[in-house]
């Protein structure tokens, strides 16, 4: 029997878990405007497209007739999936839907409007505005682009006499020319890993999520599932599920980043529907469950079986420099650890760790106890 099709938006190594698992039942075809994308020669077919041009990307699956349009890490490509989708009448969360987990002014308007914990906060369009920001929020803030991803732009800010260069700077990066300035919530941060189909929403598990030194946030390193005591656990999973209805999530991954504070409150900073960077990949490792398959079947059926295969705890971590090589080295010698090899993204070392994009390249780490896992840390 000849296989369904389906469009897979982006060609990067963060997609190889969804590419892998798609073509064991369905054609695949990946679409990346990179020419020489790294997952090119794996795919079942390739067509050379930005897919951020959607008339043209829409054009071509006329022709090309996908039972879906998919992707797993994009965020470009979780909108161009969502506006295609809803014009070819596939499934896929709606376009204002998926806008809603991208663009953080119109999300965080949202979860004010909602009355979700949120840090206060205020879009900034013009310097007049960022001025005038030292009569309505608190020092020290955190200013971010509006429409951006992988941490880039986001900093600690201080003093009032540095706000103004870093909103431009956050502007300049942010595709809608906006930057988001809010409160900073000191804590630990987690980012929750979920599942749904057909508007039921089930919690895969807790990533604990560590940064490199302020002003930036870098993440170094992250650990799932998180170590957190029974009762933290429930009161995160019970927002977390509140916060995917009032965003009226009905299919597929989401990613949502959240603090505890030093006073025990929870504070959503953000929602992606789309899996986490390397959290298909921690989660097949920890617990046995295929974050990939969840993601195909969310969408080919009604309900899903979400059971652990086993109980374990998996790492990944960055390597930005010199020392980071060096502990990864260690870490390999010790038998309590099977460590991968590294994905080099980079062929040298930068000089700056302003956010994920500096990173030359990451390694997985699994342990069989919590103690051997932080441990590792």
């Amino acid at each position: 029997m000849k296989k369904k099709l389906i469009f897979l938006l982006g060609g990067s190594p963060l997609q190889v878990d969804l590419l892998r698992k798609a073509k064991e039942r369905y054609h695949v075809v990946i679409i990346d405007g990179n020419a020489e994308c790294a997952l090119r020669s794996e795919a079942d077919e390739f067509f050379h497209l930005d897919f951020s041009d959607t008339n043209r990307l829409y054009e071509f699956a006329v022709i090309k007739s996908p039972f879906l349009i998919m992707t797993m890490a994009s965020e470009p490509g979780n909108l161009s999936a969502a506006i295609v989708s809803a014009k070819l009448g596939l499934k896929y969360n709606s376009t204002e839907v998926v806008y809603s987990t991208i663009n953080k002014v119109r999300m965080k308007k949202l979860l004010t409007d909602s009355r979700l914990p949120t840090a206060r906060y205020i879009s900034v369009m013009s310097s007049e505005q960022s001025i005038a920001l030292r009569d309505e929020l608190t020092f020290p803030l955190v200013v971010k682009p509006s429409q951006s991803s992988a941490g880039r732009g986001v900093k600690l800010v201080n003093f009032i006499r540095d706000l103004e260069v870093s909103v431009a700077e956050a502007q300049a990066i942010s595709k809608d020319g906006c930057a988001l300035v809010e409160e900073f919530i000191p804590g630990d941060q987690y980012s929750v890993e979920t599942i749904s189909c057909e508007g039921n929403h089930y919690v895969l598990g807790i990533t604990r999520e560590y940064f490199g030194p302020p002003p930036f946030f870098a993440e170094t390193q992250q650990m799932f599932p998180a170590d957190l005591d029974s009762v933290l656990e429930s009161r995160i999973k019970d927002l977390i599920l509140t916060t995917l209805d009032f965003f009226e999530i009905q299919y597929g991954a989401c990613h949502v980043e959240l603090r505890v504070a030093p006073w025990g409150g929870l504070y959503i900073i953000e929602i992606a529907s789309r899996i986490g960077g390397w959290r298909s990949e921690l989660i097949k490792k920890s617990i046995g469950l295929d974050y990939a398959d969840l993601l195909l079947r969310s969408y080919e059926t009604n309900k899903l079986l979400v059971e652990k295969k086993k109980e374990s705890y998996c790492l990944v971590k960055m390597i930005f420099g010199q020392a980071d090589v060096e502990r990864e080295q260690v870490l390999r010698r010790n038998k309590a650890y099977n460590v991968s090899p590294v994905t080099w993204l980079k062929n040298s070392f930068g000089q700056v760790q302003n956010s994920l994009m500096d990173s030359a390249g990451y390694y997985f780490i699994e342990a069989e106890n919590i103690e051997d896992a932080l441990n590792a840390l």
